[in-house]
């Protein structure tokens, strides 16, 4: 009983130590901190003083997941500064940073206004979801002169609720008890808030040390409710909106973009059809008879995927089947809406639905900034109506088709809205004369010699990342651009001189674009040139040691 009472009176204690901090606001967490997964984690101020090769003195990006940007401390006269924020759909995981539609849109604004200087920073970050975008777009806002901010989010709003209810199912009580402590004002006032920690942490060793548990193997533990989804989708829209506040309380240009998805995506490999033979006797009729019937049993009208009766990966999975057996017996209408019927049943939540967009375009039209509507103007784009491959490589990573279009949209809703010429009236003439179609075919065409030739370009204005293997362009594989590193590392120990040298200059470009590898990016060109004189290498070697910018 004693000890009963000493606990309680602890307890007490504590709560109103907690309260007491929490009202002078000690003990909090750093901005940018607040989520429990560290891959989640923001560190500002976004950019850092630095400088060029040429000892030019610049403000470029210190976080080792962000790719090597810069810009000058005092903004020139006539600049067009353009910031894109996201997860890593906008930092273009899977390729280099080439690939991505922020540097498809300064591309495309170079080419339109070859006169005019235009910066395009890409500050998208794996597995950031909106929480962590606000606090970028508050900096940004506050230190860096934007011109125009572009938010494509919305990806991975599930990621931590994910994570803390697997957590929840599966640790130990002492476990959750120690996560409880490390939450208290009082812990992080004696621990510290970070305030002195910068980042470390690169993509590519998020890939090699993947502590995310296998997502299929997590949800067989984890079950959110119907409520807690909505409250998923209401914190979602929340942050969007501060977003948006922010960006308009600094008087800058916002453009919120709805978030598309891959719906024919399934896994690394589609299911099989084996189940007809296993369960039907190989009768395609009465499969589809059957798919009909399972799917119309796992559902329920009006509800919401989480309030089925029936485990969601079920639903989804038959919702799949009758996709695919419609596609195969040539209906093509129907097997989109089933496709898109399946992504809303996805329980792994990693990709952006379609009640993701209608918050953002609430949010739009609630603040009146600008909506680029990425999700309708691909399904408008796509063959048969259907957001797929054509677009993404994955499930929610672009191809770069996908990234090219997003850019294009972009471009052409600043145009419609005349954002564009209110920032620069040449800027905005010249970009409404430019041909993005015309543009993007090139590109592609371009992409295909890449395809024949097996291998990546070695200029760095338009290496994708491949290196050595052009068919990884198509692979589903989302660390295939780390992957294609690690080849490259085995291959300028491995391969004849000249081999050698393409393996060292591929590697160079990987370094040009990290945070800190110039030297080493300088390293491996020097040491291509000395066994094989590349032209292309030459002159990315100038570009490293003077404008670092591709």
């Amino acid at each position: 009983m004693a000890l009963g009472g000493a606990f309680l009176i602890a307890l007490l204690a504590l709560g109103l130590v907690e309260t007491l901090l929490a009202t002078l606001g000690l003990g909090v967490p750093r901005p940018g901190f607040e989520s429990g997964l560290k891959y989640q984690r923001v560190y500002l101020p976004t950019l850092v003083p630095d400088a060029l090769a040429d000892g030019t003195p610049v403000l470029a990006t210190e976080d080792p997941r962000f790719a090597y940007q810069w810009i000058a401390p005092l903004k020139p006269a006539g600049t067009l500064r353009v910031f894109c924020f996201g997860g890593s759909a906008t930092a273009g995981l899977g390729f280099s940073p080439n690939v991505t539609f922020p540097r498809y849109l300064d591309q495309m604004l170079r080419n339109a206004a070859p006169d005019v200087r235009v910066e395009v920073l890409n500050l998208g970050l794996v597995a950031l979801p909106a929480s962590g975008v606000r606090w970028l777009v508050r900096d940004v806002c506050e230190r860096y002169e934007p011109d125009l901010l572009v938010v494509y989010a919305g990806n991975n709003e599930f990621l931590e609720p994910h994570s803390r209810a697997y957590f929840q199912a599966t640790a130990s009580l002492i476990e959750r008890g120690k996560q409880r402590l490390s939450e208290t004002h009082l812990w992080r006032l004696v621990r510290g808030t970070g305030h002195d920690e910068r980042p470390t942490i690169t993509t590519r060793e998020v890939a090699a040390n993947d502590r995310r548990i296998e997502h299929r193997e997590m949800l067989k533990a984890v079950h959110l409710s119907a409520d807690d989804e909505r409250g998923v989708l209401d914190a979602y829209e929340i942050y969007v909106t501060e977003i948006a506040n922010t960006a308009n309380a600094a008087g800058v240009p916002l453009m919120l973009c709805t978030v598309a998805s891959n719906v024919e995506w399934w896994a690394m490999e589609d299911p099989g059809l084996e189940w007809i033979d296993t369960e039907c006797g190989g009768d395609q009729e009465a499969a589809l008879v059957l798919a009909k019937e399972r799917v119309a049993a796992l559902s329920v009208a009006g509800a919401s995927p989480a309030d089925l009766p029936s485990p969601l990966a079920e639903a989804h999975l038959w919702a799949y089947r009758l996709a695919q057996l419609l596609e195969q017996n040539g209906q093509t209408q129907a097997a989109t809406e089933a496709f898109e019927r399946a992504l809303e049943l996805d329980p792994h939540r990693r990709r952006a639905t379609v009640a993701h967009a209608e918050r953002v375009r609430r949010v739009a039209q609630a603040t009146g900034c600008a909506l680029y509507d990425a999700r309708a103007d691909l399904k408008a784009q796509a063959t048969n109506g259907r957001v797929g491959f054509d677009a993404f490589y994955d499930y929610v990573h672009f191809a770069p088709l996908g990234a090219q279009r997003v850019a294009a949209g972009i471009l052409a809703r600043g145009t419609e809205l005349g954002l564009f010429e209110a920032l620069n009236p040449a800027l905005g003439r010249e970009v409404r004369d430019f041909d993005a179609a015309k543009w993007i075919a090139a590109e592609n065409a371009r992409i295909q010699r890449v395809v024949a030739a097996g291998e990546d370009e070695l200029g760095i204005g338009h290496w994708m990342g491949v290196g050595l293997d052009a068919e990884r362009l198509g692979a589903r594989d989302l660390w295939k651009y780390d992957r294609a590193q690690d080849d490259l590392d085995r291959a300028v120990e491995t391969s004849t001189e000249i081999d050698r040298a393409r393996a060292l200059a591929h590697r160079g470009n990987a370094r040009f674009f990290q945070v800190g590898g110039r030297e080493k990016a300088a390293a491996d060109y020097r040491a291509a040139l000395e066994l094989q004189n590349l032209p292309e290498v030459r002159a990315n070697l100038d570009i490293l040691l003077t404008t670092h910018r591709p």
